[in-house]
């Protein structure tokens, strides 16, 4: 006989296998209905009609993606959110008449409804792809549509394409739940990527006792990584410094040491 906890967990296994189901129906059923209506003119944006294809020498100055390029990538396709089978992902920064007449309703003499009224959407028109509801993360409100996004970066400061087939990837391939948000370009999210490895293998070692001079050197490196990056403050230089000089004479000819205090020397930590 089965206990209390295992009829539980069975009921749970069947709610989820259930909405799964019904998130792949309403993601076919989206799909298809989406792609017929943009077909016959139907379910597309009425505000983007009249919006030119991106030109890519608009987007010369912006940040190179590895795999999708500079520009947007345009489909010619634009659903509107107005209609009640579209939902946008809040990346975009759209908000639809519908949502508007809303806002407007309770907050019409607030800063809240000038604040949505008056904002410029962050995605490009003309490049919505459909998105598979079935492989997104359990969400309140799932994405029916992706649009490349322009955006940004919080560290270097230069604008680049967060594209709707990278979105696709995040939100159905790797899990991300769908407010995640990519606030860094490219590049610097692979710096971020980097310098948060160095900072786990710098824990890690950190609590060795006692270290091999590799050890040492590895650990050495990346606390002066991370210093040369600001996300260690400048005095941890001194920590470096006071490592490299109880190393044992034969590792002082190692490349790695010579690499470390020429790296810590421009830092002022020579002493």
């Amino acid at each position: 006989m089965k206990s209390g906890k295992q009829r539980q967990q069975e009921l749970k296994a069947k709610r989820a296998g259930q909405r799964n189901n019904d998130a792949a129906e309403q993601s076919e059923a989206s799909r298809i209905r989406a792609q017929r209506e943009a077909a016959e003119g139907g379910c597309m944006n009425p505000e983007f009609i009249a919006i030119p294809r991106p030109v890519e020498e608009d987007y010369a100055d912006y940040v190179e993606h590895p795999r999708f390029g500079k520009a947007p990538r345009y489909t010619g396709f634009d659903p509107n959110p107005n209609f009640p089978w579209v939902s946008l992902h809040w990346n975009t920064g759209y908000t639809s008449g519908k949502a508007l007449r809303r806002l407007r309703h309770f907050f019409e003499f607030s800063w809240i409804y000038s604040s949505f009224k008056d904002r410029k959407p962050d995605l490009v028109p003309g490049t919505a792809i459909c998105a598979d509801l079935s492989r997104q993360a359990q969400a309140t409100c799932h994405v029916t549509h992706y649009y490349d996004i322009d955006h940004l970066c919080v560290d270097c400061g230069k604008r680049f394409i967060f594209f709707a087939e990278e979105q696709k990837h995040w939100y159905e391939e790797l899990g991300f739940g769908l407010e995640s948000q990519a606030v860094r370009c490219p590049p610097c999210r692979k710096r971020q990527q980097l310098l948060g490895r160095a900072r786990r293998r710098y824990e890690e070692l950190f609590h060795i006792s006692p270290r091999s001079v590799e050890e040492t050197l590895e650990m050495a490196n990346c606390c002066l990584t991370l210093v040369e990056a600001g996300t260690f403050p400048h005095t941890q230089k001194e920590h470096v410094r006071v490592m490299l000089k109880r190393l044992p004479d034969e590792a002082k000819s190692l490349e790695a040491f010579l690499e470390l205090s020429e790296r810590l020397g421009r830092l002022g930590g020579v002493g």
